[in-house]
């Protein structure tokens, strides 16, 4: 399915292309668990290259407002990322009911909680998710972005090439020599007899 996007007018500055939206449905939302600080939680997910799980607590965290749901997305990957990410709800007419504002956050790696998973402890009025349930079920799109820092388009690091400079600390290293050449000082034009009495010098 591919989704054709119109934009009238200038859209909000939490708003870009480069968001990756995740839909999660919870079917059956209305008989899912409503006591405090029981929660569901979907399968894992991928996207940025990390594992993800979104889960609920239909009847709210033990710590949120009475009447509430609390959202909570967490990373189930080994290594750590930072994103920006943000929930909305849509009813079966397509149109948006819930909206939370965007949030930063770094989610650390699955073994280091609790600070692997973040979330939105008052989410959304139980009863207006009541009214916005899909053929049953709660439809919540998770919006996700990494940051700069996280954005795989950054420059990678190339180190420089040292074989130029390690030719030119070897030239005239007699140590390290292959091939030694000896110059003889004497002149190629004189004839035996001369040569043989004067002494011969040779530069290396």
């Amino acid at each position: 399915m591919s989704i054709n996007v119109v934009d009238v007018g200038t859209p909000p500055d939490d708003i870009s292309d480069d968001w990756t939206t995740t839909v999660v449905r919870f079917h059956g939302f209305a008989g899912l668990p409503t006591a405090r600080g029981q929660f569901v939680r979907s399968p894992k997910f991928n996207c940025f290259g990390h594992q993800w799980v979104l889960g609920i607590y239909p009847g709210g965290h033990e710590t949120s407002t009475e009447g509430h749901v609390t959202v909570y997305l967490a990373n189930r990957s080994n290594t750590s990322i930072k994103i920006q990410y943000g929930y909305s709800v849509r009813d079966a007419d397509g149109k948006e009911v819930v909206h939370q504002k965007l949030k930063t956050n770094e989610f650390d790696a699955s073994n280091n909680a609790p600070k692997n998973t973040w979330g939105s402890r008052d989410f959304a009025k139980r009863a207006n998710l009541m009214e916005s349930l899909v053929d049953g079920s709660l439809v919540i799109e998770v919006r996700m972005k990494p940051t700069a820092t996280d954005n795989k388009s950054i420059t990678q690091f190339i180190p420089t090439n040292p074989l130029c400079k390690n030719v030119i600390n070897k030239f005239m290293d007699e140590e390290t020599a292959d091939v030694v050449f000896e110059v003889d000082s004497g002149s190629c034009c004189q004839n035996e007899e001369h040569a043989n009495k004067k002494p011969k010098t040779t530069t290396t």
